[in-house]
């Protein structure tokens, strides 16, 4: 019996033994220092599609960067860059208005006239019209100026002082003179021109002068009461006046009369 034990305790240990072995085959062995061999094949390929799944947060990393840098600019207070850009530059008409001076349409520049730099002298008080002159104060014969200035046609009215008739010449619609005939003469006493285009020997045009053109060539006038400018001269007013800012009438009257 007690073989019999003996050979069943030595067999049991057999079992226990190749079972022990059985187990042990399926652990990892290990190297002499202690670290794991090399994985078997289906371990690797896992292992190698690793680097796959970390390189993508890197390019989303990236990809997100771009939007964000480029944005920055786009969203930099663009209505107020835009408004200060505009503020700060003139519009380009206003700059060559400043910069030339001229109207538009004008190839130079006119010149302002300075009140006060002309003169109103003795002379400017004669009347000159084609090539004949008279001035207030002279005797006045028509026959003298017909060929010239052509026929007149004559007003005549009782003198208001001593004798004779005071006889008004009006040589066309333009020209008007007035003489008193008291003394047994006809002295003129007051001369008026119209004429578009007739001009003072010191160049003040009917029809183009204006008033301001008018103190260059004369000076200030002695007075001036609404459309008109008077200059004076001892006895005799020289009257410019003016329709729409521009000469129209000259009239030349003796005070004493």
């Amino acid at each position: 019996m007690e073989t019999i034990g003996k050979i069943i305790k030595a067999g049991t240990a057999l079992l226990l033994a190749l079972a022990l072995c059985a187990c042990g085959g399926r652990e990892a062995p290990a190297t002499s220092d202690g670290t794991y061999v090399k994985p078997v094949a289906g371990q690797t390929q896992a292992t190698a599609a690793a680097p796959a799944t970390t390189t993508a947060p890197a390019t989303t990393e990236s990809l997100q960067a771009v939007p964000d840098t480029t944005a920055a600019p786009q969203t930099a207070n663009p209505s107020s860059a835009e408004a200060s850009a505009e503020a700060s530059m003139p519009p380009a008409t206003t700059l060559a208005v400043i910069s030339s001076g001229l109207a538009p349409g004008q190839t130079a520049a006119v010149p302002e006239a300075s009140a006060g730099q002309g003169s109103f002298e003795a002379e400017d008080l004669i009347f000159t019209y084609k090539g004949k002159s008279i001035r207030t104060g002279d005797a006045f014969s028509y026959a003298d100026f017909e060929t010239d200035w052509g026929t007149p046609r004559i007003e005549k009215g009782q003198a208001c002082l001593g004798g004779g008739f005071d006889e008004n010449y009006f040589f066309g619609e333009h020209l008007m003179v007035f003489t008193l005939g008291d003394t047994g003469r006809q002295l003129i006493y007051d001369i008026t021109i119209m004429e578009e285009g007739y001009a003072t020997a010191k160049g003040a045009v009917i029809g183009q002068t204006t008033r301001d053109e008018l103190k260059a060539i004369y000076g200030e006038p002695s007075s001036s009461m609404g459309t008109t400018d008077r200059y004076e001269w001892e006895d005799t007013l020289v009257s410019f006046i003016f329709s729409g800012g521009i000469l129209s009438e000259i009239d030349y009257n003796n005070t004493q009369n």
